[in-house]
């Protein structure tokens, strides 16, 4: 099955710090976690066998997608 997932930022009131984390995220997950937000322009249709045991996306960098 395919689904989108997005890159997000996410504001740790705690640190007082905005993460931008590498994974990519459901857009289910990112409006149900306090402090994340979409970032624009950053979907990507994924089969859902990519995402982890923790329902992540974990982009391949640019000199790992031909392997």
């Amino acid at each position: 099955m395919k689904i989108t997932v997005h890159h997000f930022k996410w504001y740790d009131e705690n640190k007082h710090t905005t993460f931008y984390p590498e994974v990519k995220r459901t857009m289910e997950w990112i409006t149900r976690t306090q402090g994340a937000d979409v970032i624009p322009g950053t979907a990507q249709i994924v089969d859902e066998s990519e995402l982890d045991a923790h329902g992540a996306f974990h982009p391949r960098g640019k000199d790992q997608q031909s392997a």
